[in-house]
């Protein structure tokens, strides 16, 4: 034994490692599969789907194989049926949600256990943490609770994080990076400056028809992050978060097509000679390039 560990580290010390450039690229897909074993598979469907509120997707009863559909997107947890189940041990999933004190309540009104108080790790996270019925290890994990302020308490925010946009705020001409005129675009501040929000209107394209949309944006303290709801004429809302950074606000989410295939998007809002820019990218290749969607400079109009 003693001679294959030399003979081992040996070769561990003369073969030197493959340079970053020598090695290929790995080309993951948004989805993880996170499988556990469970004693009964009709058992533990029944503690997935009606007591977590997951939606089973398949069963292959011949595999003894369960897929459970989160509301995490590409993320599915597999039951698989094994004769002795030895629950997760040191490894835990954490379930992401947006209350964990609300959460935690409506499940033990369904009979949930949970282990211990709610860990509140202040201005960080709030973890909740139970078992499934073969002693797999999960965790409800969400922002820490906000302290309760008086009814007449008033809100002020007059921070620097809170304040970050403010060198946005004004009535101005939109030009592409060509110097065309694209909009016109109203920002203002909204809820005693607690919030940001920008009217656009865009000009009217050869058919007569304009782009409008409008944005409202609020600095979260809690997540120490912006926040942004975008809804224009076309259907639906988009929900992005932001950073700020080197006097610079930057907003990321992802979309997904109709296959299934995600791309990653951004855009900065950053002052400009006397205005401010918007630059938009997109990436589909998981953040390894990005492209220019948009080009955007706000001057101060009439």
């Amino acid at each position: 034994m003693r001679q294959l560990f030399a003979l081992a580290l040996l070769v561990a010390c003369t073969v030197s490692p493959a340079s970053a450039q020598d090695k290929p690229r790995i080309w993951y897909t948004p989805g993880l599969l996170v499988q556990v074993g469970v004693a009964n598979l009709d058992r533990a469907i029944t503690f997935y789907t009606e007591v977590l509120g997951f939606a089973m997707t398949e069963r292959r009863d011949d595999l003894k194989f369960a897929h459970i559909d989160t509301n995490v997107p590409g993320l599915q947890i597999g039951l698989n049926e094994v004769p002795s189940p030895k629950g997760s041990g040191s490894t835990v999933l954490n379930i992401s949600v947006a209350d964990v004190v609300s959460t935690r309540k409506q499940l033990e009104a369904r009979g949930l256990k949970f282990r211990g108080e709610t860990v509140i790790i202040p201005g960080k996270v709030a973890l909740a943490e139970f078992a499934d019925p073969d002693g797999n290890i999960l965790r409800f994990a969400g922002p820490p609770p906000q302290k309760p302020q008086p009814p007449d308490a008033q809100v002020v925010c007059t921070d620097a994080d809170s304040r970050a946009l403010d060198f946005w705020l004004g009535t101005w001409e939109v030009r592409n990076a060509k110097g065309q005129l694209a909009a016109e675009s109203v920002v203002e501040p909204v809820a005693d400056g607690c919030g940001v929000l920008e009217r656009y209107v865009g000009e009217p394209n050869p058919s007569g028809r304009r782009y409008v949309g409008a944005g409202i944006h609020t600095f979260d303290p809690a997540s120490r992050s912006w926040k942004q709801l975008w809804t224009d004429t076309r259907p639906g809302v988009t929900e992005m978060r932001g950073r700020a950074a080197n006097s610079a606000v930057t907003y990321e989410w992802t979309v997904a097509d109709s296959t299934g295939h995600s791309t990653m998007k951004r855009y900065v809002l950053s002052p400009f000679e006397g205005g401010v820019r918007q630059l938009g990218e997109r990436s589909d290749d998981a953040g390894a390039t990005w492209t220019v969607e948009f080009d955007l400079r706000y001057r101060a109009g009439s």
